[in-house]
């Protein structure tokens, strides 16, 4: 009986690993860009976004920024596992956890190709999340939730951007981790009114903090990117 039970517990772990998720790189997807004098890109990640939940949400800025710049009308499919270091690793290199090398949340784990902060002036900002996925020598600004709390730790991680932004010579590339909603999604869920709520705040961050970039000199020349690492269904990672 234990050498059944045993051959059945192996079995099962094969047949489960075959049918996991893969991850994978589009081969068809190339960029249709014409402009070439785009000085900076800022970067909003919304952590645990679900992208139905948030057509949920009455955000008008974000919804004329959709219909006049480019969107995914369905969405975009993270990388297996769906966690915020492989995934936001695979934003900062193009590639998937296999290549990179981070392929879960556990630390000791470091990104093994160029990234995006190898290449260009670079400031990752956020909770010490971004500290864990970023390699050593990167500049990052790390927000204390300890200190702040969860619900004061994305206003000032804005501030600290505009900070930046108001410095002689600023990143150009700036990625920021808007961590409020992956927090109060694991604890309440991602049906509940409190990630609703929540969504509703970061995407009102990002408006004013646009609206605020709107009266700078190189509003013109820079790109904002909105997007989120991976979703969540109910209180889990997806």
């Amino acid at each position: 009986s234990g050498l059944a039970f045993w051959s059945t517990f192996f079995g099962g772990a094969v047949v489960t690993r075959f049918f996991l998720p893969k991850a994978f790189q589009s081969e068809t997807y190339l960029p249709n860009h014409k402009r070439t004098d785009i000085h900076r890109v800022i970067v909003l990640n919304i952590d645990g976004c679900r992208h139905d939940r948030l057509k949920e949400v009455e955000l008008p800025s974000l919804n004329k920024a959709a219909r006049e710049g480019t969107h995914f009308p369905k969405g975009m499919q993270t990388v297996y596992r769906a966690l915020t270091n492989p995934a936001f690793a695979s934003i900062l290199t193009g590639t998937i956890p296999k290549v990179h090398g981070i392929k879960d949340n556990n630390l000791g784990q470091a990104i093994k190709v160029d990234g995006l902060p190898d290449l260009v002036s670079t400031k990752l900002y956020g909770s010490m999340h971004v500290k864990h996925f970023s390699k050593p020598e990167w500049d990052t600004a790390i927000v204390s939730l300890p200190l702040l709390g969860v619900g004061k730790s994305d206003d000032y991680m804005f501030d600290m951007m505009k900070e930046d932004l108001l410095k002689d010579d600023p990143p150009r590339l700036l990625i920021a981790d808007v961590s409020e909603l992956d927090f109060l999604g694991h604890a309440y869920g991602s049906e509940s009114d409190r990630y609703i709520m929540a969504l509703q705040r970061a995407g009102r961050l990002i408006e004013d903090f646009i609206d605020w970039c709107s009266n700078m000199a190189w509003y013109d020349d820079t790109v904002f990117i909105i997007c989120s690492d991976h979703g969540m269904k109910m209180i889990d990672h997806s």
